[in-house]
């Protein structure tokens, strides 16, 4: 699913999650309602610690659910024009150790220093929660590869994995949507990809 491929942080504990998430389902799908309604009465500790486990694990699903759901149809909500996204989320080769060179270029249909100064100070908070993406390289010549992503009065530039890309989605999504909701100033955003993918290893665990 491609949601769950640039929301986790981590493939490992990502799947883990998953793979917690069905056996949880399949599991309490086929208990008995009477079950239930039996632990409910005994009022026991590890009864309700249970029903607990059953509630969080249904909130997780149907909040995967509703998140996913507005991942995939996010573009259609979008005030502006997004071009170039189908091609970043599509590419086999972002991963969350395969990364590649890209921008986002901000077209604008209003022009004026104040927002050009509100896209800048958008732009640098979105470049540094991206950079906080950036894990350590077990090699220091491929972690110097990347290039730190750096905000603009029209865009950002850096490099990307998979967990950028969400990044990327909630930045578009949310601040700068907001920002065209109050000033109208944009008239497209375009998302461009340089480059070939290279691999960025993470620090080996001794």
């Amino acid at each position: 699913m491609i949601w769950w491929r640039f929301r986790t942080g981590d493939p490992v504990i990502g799947m883990f999650v998953l793979s917690a998430v069905l056996t949880h389902l399949i599991i309490t799908l086929s208990m008995p309602l009477g079950d239930f309604q039996a632990m409910i009465r005994r009022s026991a500790w590890d009864d309700w610690a249970w029903l607990c486990v059953v509630i969080g694990g249904y909130f997780l699903y149907f909040w995967a659910a509703i998140d996913s759901t507005l991942f995939v149809t996010w573009r259609k909500r979008s005030p502006f024009a997004i071009t170039g996204w189908a091609a970043v989320v599509d590419d086999p080769c972002l991963e969350h150790d395969q990364w590649r060179h890209c921008s986002i270029i901000i077209n604008l249909k209003k022009d004026t220093d104040d927002v050009r100064i509100g896209l800048k100070a958008l732009s640098d908070v979105f470049a540094l929660s991206a950079n906080r993406s950036y894990y350590t390289a077990e090699s220091a010549e491929e972690g110097r590869k990347r290039n730190p992503w750096i905000g603009s009065e029209v865009g950002a530039t850096g490099t990307a994995n998979s967990r950028v890309v969400w990044k990327m989605y909630k930045f578009l999504s949310g601040p700068l949507r907001e920002f065209q909701n109050v000033t109208g100033a944009i008239e497209s955003v375009q998302l461009e990809l340089s480059g070939e993918s290279f691999y960025v290893s993470r620090p080996s665990a001794d």
